[in-house]
């Protein structure tokens, strides 16, 4: 699809001025560094989406009634349906992930969300669905790479990543500190 149709992505920064040439050999770069470290095409297809169902879900419509109450049109619908094949979902979980967004239920109550409500259920599915991704590739990684198994210099490899507020650790067995956090929240 159309990347002008996901203006989330862009983040303030108009879609115009976003360089997109080039794209299609950056995911080929993807798609071999990927089955480098052994993830399959079938896995990595997967994986794909997974990710281009996040995506749809973020660009999903929602509205709200003259009550404030939240809800999907039509369009909303069809995105739903197309994300849950993604998904690899069949009707059930179709129509679960339209509650989702619509109302909270407690026992056999159900609650109907508000306008911001509703957002905020959306972005965190999103948000868990895309760390469970990013943790599985780190310990996929990591397993492929031999993390923790000493190299013949005594070394062991592992993934690490360095950004504006400090270093994050990606072993598997540790947690980033609540200090780690602080600092990443400031």
């Amino acid at each position: 699809q159309d990347p002008m149709a996901l203006p989330w992505l862009f983040h303030g920064i108009p879609p115009a001025e976003q360089p997109m040439h080039g794209d299609a050999a950056r995911f080929q770069a993807v798609q071999e560094a990927l089955e480098a470290v052994g993830v399959s095409p079938e896995l990595a297809t997967a994986l794909f989406d997974v990710i281009a169902g996040i995506m749809h879900w973020q660009a999903l419509p929602i509205l709200a009634d003259d009550e404030g109450i939240a809800h999907v049109d039509a369009a909303g619908q069809e995105c739903i349906a197309f994300v849950g094949g993604l998904w690899g979902l069949a009707e059930p979980g179709i129509g679960r992930l339209h509650a989702l967004l619509t109302s909270s239920r407690i026992r056999d109550a159900h609650k109907p969300y508000t306008l911001a409500q509703a957002v905020d259920a959306r972005d965190a599915l999103s948000k868990a669905l895309y760390e469970g991704v990013f943790l599985w590739l780190v310990r996929h990684i990591n397993t492929a790479v031999g993390t923790g198994a000493p190299t013949r210099g005594g070394e062991s490899h592992w993934i690490g990543l360095l950004d504006l507020f400090g270093f994050e650790n990606f072993f598997p067995e540790q947690r980033n500190s609540l200090e780690q956090l602080c600092i990443n929240f400031a």
